[in-house]
């Protein structure tokens, strides 16, 4: 082998060697010019690790809340190291780190959370697990929110003394975007990441929760809510942590009140200072009464809301006679949800909900509402209500209403007897379809007040809930009398009390 040095001898070696599978044999020439196509070791370590670590992150994209640890126990999993591993993956929360980059405090983090994990899969956690709303896997959300501070107006919560602050109230809907806080710092730096979410109070009742998210000042949630007004005054924002060593162990909070904010506004962008520290961005917009009980009957062919019963029910032909969505509603919560804390109170994402409202209009009974398909027991009692309000005349009919409200000023309280059976005798006088779908409601939520002592609905704070979707009359058959909650609220809770409880029930 004249003129070749000993790396070229190695390198015409093996390519000697190759040529057995090659069938021809390469030159010094052709080796070197190989080398120079491929890529380096560096290169190719590099790529082996990112393709690990999108393999990682694929396994854990359908992770998004770490309450569904005992979802996932429920559903069969639990008992060996298997399924403990299983479990971590069905719950962990964290960000992953590269492999090859992860600090000692991302290993502490880590660590951290493995013990969080292992406490859940323990029965002595389930007494401290609070409830934030269920996620699907198609929410998981990999791109931080881009917020910019100036498209939103500053606000800061201000304190008023009972006897200063208005006697006046609102109602109608109130939507609420929540896009996500910023510098909620805390005051310690035990752990890297902690697990938030917020809930929304309307004058301290809880009305909605959003889902855990994690992270370490920054939190985006990016949920959607349409908040039920009853004659309110204030919207109260509480971000909790999730720990289940610290059941709802509150963080950060503010007020905003309605009023003020409203009076030459319909929407607005909020930067809302939290105290103690950091800044929540949220969305607000109120849709008055009038518009959300317009009772507009829809003009859309084989529409599922907007439409009277009659035709519903002559179309589907459900042997109960009584619309199928509300059928299956009802069924699916006393199935599942009848021991959920504030059921009718809270309402569930809007958006899940506008996706089950297409999924009973393309086919009612076909709409999936399994567990798998939406966790969140309240986006289905949201979409009953939903259908309920925009019935074209009330379930109970205006006139019969009427009647009602007549009867609740000359009952009296000495003769609950005399006075039940007269109310009974009124819905006696409604129509075939209603009065088969009022019962199955009124059944069906009789039997939710019995679990008032589990989900905190009495008969008053459900009458609030369901009071005006149920009785209140379209705007255009009361005249230019504004549309008044209180009336609807306090007849829908004399029905709850008089009304008998379903046998076996």
């Amino acid at each position: 082998m004249p003129n070749m040095n000993t790396a070229e001898v190695g390198h015409f070696c093996f390519a000697a060697k190759m040529s057995k599978y090659s069938g021809d044999v390469f030159t010094s020439e052709e080796y070197r010019a190989w080398l120079n196509r491929v890529s380096s070791t560096s290169a190719i370590y590099e790529s082996i690790r990112t393709q690990r670590h999108a393999d990682i992150q694929k396994r854990f994209s359908r992770i998004q809340s770490a309450e569904n640890v005992f979802d996932y126990k429920q559903a069969g999993g639990g008992g060996g190291a298997d399924d403990d591993a299983d479990a971590l993956q069905y719950a962990e929360t964290k960000p992953l780190q590269p492999m090859l980059s992860r600090t000692s405090s991302d290993k502490r983090a880590a660590s951290q959370t493995v013990k969080r994990v292992r406490y859940l899969l323990d029965d002595g956690g389930k007494a401290y697990i609070p409830n934030p709303a269920p996620t699907k896997a198609s929410e998981g959300r990999q791109i931080p929110l881009d917020i910019n501070p100036s498209d939103f107006l500053r606000y800061k919560t201000e304190k008023f003394d009972e006897a200063h602050r208005s006697k006046k109230t609102m109602s109608g809907t109130l939507t609420v975007h929540l896009y996500g806080g910023r510098g909620l710092k805390t005051s310690t730096r035990a752990d890297l990441y902690r697990d938030l979410y917020c809930v929304i109070e309307v004058d301290r009742m809880h009305k909605a929760r959003t889902s855990v998210r994690t992270g370490d000042q920054n939190f985006d949630w990016d949920d959607l809510f349409d908040v039920d007004l009853a004659q309110n005054q204030e919207v109260d924002f509480l971000v909790y942590s999730w720990d289940p060593q610290f059941r709802h162990n509150l963080c950060y909070k503010a007020s905003v009140y309605l009023l003020p904010l409203f009076r030459h506004y319909k929407s607005l962008n909020l930067a809302i200072k939290m105290e103690p520290r950091g800044t929540l961005y949220v969305r607000l917009a109120y849709t008055e009464p009038k518009l959300v009980l317009k009772r507009t009957p829809s003009i859309r062919r084989n529409a599922m809301f907007g439409v009277d019963l009659e035709t519903i029910v002559k179309r589907e032909g459900c042997v109960y006679g009584v619309p199928i969505l509300v059928k299956r509603c009802i069924d699916e919560v006393e199935k599942r949800g009848l021991d959920i804390v504030g059921l009718y109170q809270l309402c569930g994402s809007a958006e899940r909900r506008k996706e089950l409202r297409l999924a009973f209009e393309r086919d009612s009974s076909r709409a999936i509402v399994t567990p798998d398909a939406e966790p969140d027991v309240n986006v289905i009692t949201g979409v009953m209500k939903d259908y309920l309000r925009e019935l074209p005349e009330p379930l109970i009919t205006d006139c019969l209403y009427q009647m009602l409200v007549d009867a609740l000023s000359v009952c009296l309280p000495e003769d609950p007897e005399g006075s039940a059976r007269l109310i009974l005798s009124i819905l006696d006088c409604l129509p075939k379809t209603n009065k088969a779908t009022l019962t199955l409601v009124l059944d069906h939520l009789k039997l939710v007040t019995s679990f008032s002592e589990r989900n905190k609905m009495t008969e008053e704070n459900l009458a609030t809930c369901v009071g005006p979707a149920l009785l209140c009359p379209s705007p255009g058959s009361s005249g230019k009398v504004p549309v008044d909650f209180r009336r609807p609220i306090e007849v829908m809770k004399h029905l709850l009390t008089v009304w008998p409880s379903k046998p076996g029930n």
